[in-house]
């Protein structure tokens, strides 16, 4: 009894942990067919795998980990964008990948967020400081568009 108790409480536990964080699609084709449907904006995140350390927790904590995130996640389509080449990611991904960077982040930078319209035009340009001061910028500024 004691060993199923503990399970339950485990279990619980993953399961309020997981509805806290925020839903990403890796699917550009989706992605899109979801913003076009349902008439909602993008919110493109590039990732690589050479982000170094203290740029990875400065994007955990004040952007993914950021309540404001989660109060846009209803507003928005989140599309995250791995382009490392060694992920494991199919040619027609890849390619996905590669035609997203040529018009949203032509200068290659990792991380980096942008946020386009619900016609995939960009709203306030390629964002690559994840301070906490530009951060909360950046979402009051996402907030009131």
């Amino acid at each position: 009894m004691k060993k199923l108790l503990i399970v339950i409480l485990i279990w619980i536990g993953f399961g309020l942990h997981d509805t806290e964080a925020q839903v990403f699609e890796t699917d550009y084709i989706q992605a899109l067919d979801k913003s076009t449907k349902e008439q909602k904006p993008m919110l493109i995140l590039f990732i690589d795998a050479d982000i170094e350390a203290s740029q990875n927790r400065r994007l955990k904590d004040n952007f993914l980990n950021n309540p404001d995130l989660k109060s846009l996640s209803d507003d928005y389509v989140l599309l995250e964008i791995n382009c490392d080449s060694g992920n494991n990611s199919s040619d027609v991904a890849m390619m996905y990948c590669n035609r997203l960077i040529r018009v949203y982040n032509e200068d290659r930078q990792f991380p980096a967020v942008i946020a386009t319209d619900k016609h995939k035009e960009v709203k306030g340009g390629l964002q690559t400081d994840f301070s906490k001061t530009k951060m909360s910028t950046y979402f009051n500024f996402l907030q009131t568009q």
